[in-house]
């Protein structure tokens, strides 16, 4: 199993309610697939670097987990139908 790190950002103004079950659905499909998650975060709500659409905040979530490279793909498809995510990247960490 490779370490990875996942950073999403979220639309601003998603609710706090809201945000608990997206977190516990990426979190679901993580574990679901023979994964484990080492640690998850919130950098809290920053201006984004220039604006997606119309938003120009954003909150930033980190989660790092330990997974094999093949759910990498299905989960990469997940993200991107989750509507209030704005943006994502997965790397590699180094061992």
């Amino acid at each position: 199993m490779n370490q990875y790190e996942l950073l999403y950002i979220v639309d601003s103004r998603l609710p706090d309610e809201e945000l608990q079950p997206l977190q516990e659905r990426i979190s679901n499909f993580i574990t679901t697939n023979s994964g484990e998650i080492t640690e998850a975060s919130s950098m809290g709500v920053r201006r984004l670097a220039y604006p997606i659409g119309a938003l120009e905040e954003g909150r930033y979530e980190v989660v790092q987990f330990k997974a094999d490279s093949s759910i990498l793909t299905p989960f990469k498809n997940q993200l991107k139908l989750i509507q209030p995510i704005v943006r994502f990247m997965i790397i590699k960490e180094d061992e």
